[in-house]
């Protein structure tokens, strides 16, 4: 196991990151499984676009990836991945199993599955996956009034904009529903504290916005988090809950309007197998 500490002080200190905290660096093997269950004869899955032939094999993509290290921001860089998959076919049932190699970093990509019937493609569906395959990990003490410490922040944020009248036509940050797809329950407090403090110091606090955003994209675990992010002018119409929606037409719906009457739902699991050591 590699270990370490970081001293947070200076222009490397952070929003709620102070001092010396020691590290540990842990790499992840995951594994995907992503279910449709669908009357169509055959399934053609596709894997950060590139359709995938045979029950067993690798595909390679491009993604945009992030690694921890070094701190206190890590590294980001696009590069071609390589997965490897599984397809096991059953009655009404194809399930796509995908490994990641975990040097490749942390990354987003996406899944996607076709109903073949003689030959044509009749109906669609995707998804948004992420793997996790390097991770900083510090001492729980350490993660807890992280936590504690954004919470502040984030209550703080909300109270100044509540007595704070908005200008005529300022714009509003709004978060794309895509976001939820890429929170940890481990880091849901965290990620929840950061985006309420991200929505409301734009303005008041800019300072603050950006290191909120800096940590947010470390929180979720991998690079390019500004496209989850939107700026609205406050006369256009935001959605009540304050995420942006943008998603697909449901598949059941396209499915209706073809009169083919066949249920497909799209599942997706993730499975995590930490694997330690010095790389």
């Amino acid at each position: 196991m590699e270990t370490g500490s970081f001293e947070f002080a200076g222009q490397n200190e952070r929003l709620c990151q102070k001092g010396r905290w020691p590290w540990k660096r842990t790499l992840h093997e995951e594994e995907i499984i992503a279910s449709v269950s669908t009357r169509f004869g055959t399934i053609q899955w596709y894997i950060g676009g590139i359709p995938v032939t045979g029950t067993t094999g690798s595909s390679t993509f491009s993604a945009l990836c992030k690694w921890p290290f070094p701190l206190p921001k890590g590294r980001s860089e696009n590069r071609a991945v390589k997965v490897r998959f599984e397809i096991a076919t059953e009655s009404n049932k194809s399930t796509l199993k995908i490994f990641n190699a975990p040097l490749d970093g942390s990354y987003s990509f996406a899944i996607s599955m076709r109903g073949v019937e003689n030959g044509k493609e009749y109906a669609s569906d995707d998804t948004i996956a992420s793997f996790r395959g390097e991770t900083c990990d510090f001492e729980p003490e350490q993660v807890d009034e992280l936590r504690r410490c954004l919470k502040r922040f984030s209550d703080l944020s909300k109270e100044k904009a509540k007595s704070r009248t908005p200008s005529p036509g300022e714009p509003v940050i709004v978060f794309s529903d895509e976001i939820s797809r890429f929170i940890r329950e481990e880091n849901r407090e965290s990620v929840n504290s950061l985006i309420d403090i991200v929505k409301n110091t734009l303005h008041e606090d800019p300072q603050l916005f950006t290191q909120a955003v800096e940590l947010l994209e470390e929180q979720i675990g991998f690079a390019g988090v500004s496209r989850l992010i939107s700026v609205r002018g406050a006369h256009e119409q935001i959605p009540s809950h304050g995420i942006d929606s943008g998603r697909r037409q449901p598949i059941v719906t396209a499915l209706v309007a073809l009169g083919l009457g066949l249920a497909v739902g799209l599942s997706l699991n993730r499975i995590a197998r930490k694997r330690s050591g010095s790389v």
